[in-house]
């Protein structure tokens, strides 16, 4: 009887274990199911040729063509999705289409056709034909100067039924905010100035509260912080976030810039564990946005890397950037690791949600007559 009892007893206490691992197994399996698992697809390939160095810094999604700007030959060129030059124009000078102002930006007019281009004191509305439309003078409260030309895509929303845009005349993603030129405006609790052109009014707004992006306050010296954000014209959103923050704001620009919620991200979740930086914000499709980070490099490491190549520079080290797919119930996915071969620091730029256009990286001792692009899709699974 001693026998059949302890017998019985292990059984039962094999099928307790068993069962246990069985349902903490299915529950972990649970979880990691839930996370989103995106894979980064290349779907399609752009070469222009051109021996002048250009910037894209636009894209028409409806008619496919890309808005460019050619620094040696300061003229802007549109190019086609099959990397076909269709347009080239030159505007500076003193003439009544033209300009003589260091251009800061330049994007399409999705809305009312044309473009627009902007400089730190004039927003100019071009129509397909690039005569002026409207051009617009005003003083913004501190200046960028980008030289070079235009570096980025004129930062713009419409409300509503508006026939003109709101534009951030000094606000750009990856540009450091001048805090000690914004000081006197803190005060106010806002961050950027908006020129209205159907009154020629330039007013702050965006009330922001820097205690929920950064453990800092602007006076302290560890205070250094570069915006990184998305305007979303459709949803009429702004989610912003800091190179240094692992907090997302998400701002209604209908009602003044006022918050809607602010976005936490884990930093155990991420590859760099909270260490490196946020450096591109994206939407993916309409129930999450991709996120770029940096994870930087140890001196240790950075020596090793120098010992074997003396012009190694970390930050054009593809290896050290990875994309995370930031889903609606703020769940992370595994990093996605950034293309060999392809520029983290040219332009990136956003096609439709999800479709990111990429640069090669240039082929070392070899006289560039092209450039070549690529097309990469992130796909959830």
């Amino acid at each position: 009887m001693i026998m059949i009892y302890i017998s019985r007893r292990v059984d039962y206490s094999f099928f307790i274990v068993l069962m246990a691992a069985i349902f903490f197994s299915c529950k972990e399996n649970g979880i990691q199911s839930q996370i989103p698992k995106p894979e980064l697809h290349k779907i399609d390939e752009i070469v222009i040729v051109r021996d002048t160095r250009f910037r894209i810094l636009d894209y028409h999604l409806e008619k496919s063509i890309f808005l460019a700007y050619d620094a040696i030959t300061k003229s802007f060129i549109i190019i086609d999705s099959k990397g076909e030059i269709n347009q080239e124009i030159e505007r500076t000078g003193e003439g009544p289409n033209e300009y003589n102002s260091n251009l800061l930006s330049g994007a399409f007019n999705e809305k009312e056709g044309g473009y627009f281009l902007q400089s730190s004191n004039e927003l100019l509305w071009y129509n397909e034909k690039w005569e002026v439309n409207k051009r617009w003078r005003f003083s913004s409260f501190f200046n960028v100067v980008f030289y070079g030309g235009p570096k980025t895509k004129t930062p713009y929303f419409f409300l509503n039924d508006a026939t003109y845009p709101q534009v951030l005349p000094s606000f750009y993603s990856n540009f450091k905010i001048p805090i000690e030129e914004v000081e006197p405006t803190l005060s106010s609790g806002n961050l950027l100035e908006v020129f209205d052109p159907s009154d020629g009014s330039l007013t702050w707004k965006l009330p922001i509260d820097f205690g929920s992006f950064s453990p800092f306050n602007p006076e302290d010296k560890e205070f250094d912080l570069t915006q990184v954000f998305f305007l979303d014209d459709d949803q009429k959103l702004l989610r912003l976030t800091f190179d240094n923050s692992l907090t997302i704001g998400i701002y209604d620009l209908t009602r003044d810039f006022e918050l809607v919620k602010y976005v936490q991200i884990v930093e155990q979740n991420l590859d760099d564990k909270g260490k490196g930086k946020t450096v591109g914000l994206y939407p993916a499709d309409d129930s999450g946005y991709i996120l770029l980070r940096y994870s930087g490099i140890s001196e240790v490491q950075l020596e090793k890397k120098k010992s074997n190549n003396e012009d190694y520079f970390p930050l054009a080290d593809p290896s050290l950037y990875k994309f995370y797919f930031l889903d609606k119930d703020n769940m992370l996915s595994p990093p996605i690791s950034f293309p060999e071969n392809f520029d983290p620091n040219a332009e990136l730029i956003l096609l439709e949600k999800g479709k990111i256009l990429m640069r090669e990286k240039d082929k070392e001792d070899e006289e560039s007559t092209y450039s070549s692009y690529a097309v990469f899709e992130f796909r959830l699974h």
